[in-house]
């Protein structure tokens, strides 16, 4: 029997009295009190138990994120400290990163595995040229600043703080808008916010109606269609 028929035939996961200890303040935590577990391939099984049963901490040592005290741990027949690169190519994440293209997922999803094919080449068997915007050529260069310039949300995050944070100091929620001096006077009062809360103010406070507060909506519509343009010209979601 060769050796990779001598692995198959071995259970998927095995693990013989798997023990882990946590220390806390009060004193020592028994996770696992000596664990036995077989799962056979093909199989579908399911670990339950109440909470501080040791399930994710066995779940952890199987996938190599945590070191049990003692017992014995083979998965696929491989060993955690012996095959460690052959295990983690194995035991991939199925998640798909968000505002990632085709292309740009095949590729980094290849660059887990030592050898297979090219990501180009899958995209053409499948029909999919076209979703992977390969005009030109393959190269990975073109892809990724397609995938991180205008799908970045950390960078849209900025970009909303640095634009909220001021409005929010020259607005009136924190201080009342007639304390600034009177060369910001025409930049508090032409912001949302501040029209938003006078308008606010004058319909829970003064009782006044909606009708008297109509040139005030009519800047926020203002300010809400241009930003709306504005969006649609400086973003590419994907």
């Amino acid at each position: 029997m060769s050796l990779h028929e001598e692995l198959d035939s071995r259970p998927a996961i095995y693990c013989r009295a798997l023990k882990k200890q946590y220390r806390s303040r009060s004193g020592t935590v028994d996770a696992l009190k000596g664990l036995d577990l077989e799962i056979g391939r093909g199989e579908c099984f399911g670990l339950l138990g109440p909470n501080g049963a040791g399930k994710t901490t066995a779940i952890e040592i199987l996938e190599g994120l945590l070191e049990a005290d003692s017992g014995e741990v083979t998965i696929l027949g491989m060993r955690w400290g012996q095959n460690d690169d052959e295990l983690r190519q194995r035991l991939q994440e199925t998640r798909f990163a968000e505002r990632l293209s085709v292309y740009v997922t095949l590729v980094l999803l290849r660059s887990f595995y030592r050898s297979g094919k090219d990501p180009a080449e899958v995209m053409a068997a499948v029909g999919l040229e076209r979703k992977g915007a390969l005009l030109g050529g393959h190269a990975l260069g073109r892809q990724a600043p397609a995938a991180s310039r205008a799908q970045r949300i950390e960078t849209v995050s900025g970009l909303m703080n640095a634009i909220m944070l001021p409005m929010w100091l020259l607005s009136g929620i924190f201080f009342a808008p007639e304390r600034f001096p009177g060369f910001m006077q025409p930049l508090v009062q032409a912001l949302p916010l501040t029209q938003l809360n006078y308008a606010l103010r004058a319909v829970i406070l003064e009782g006044a109606g909606l009708l008297s507060q109509s040139w005030r909506l009519l800047v926020l519509a203002a300010w809400g269609c241009v930003s709306f343009v504005l969006a649609l010209r400086w973003f590419r979601w994907n």
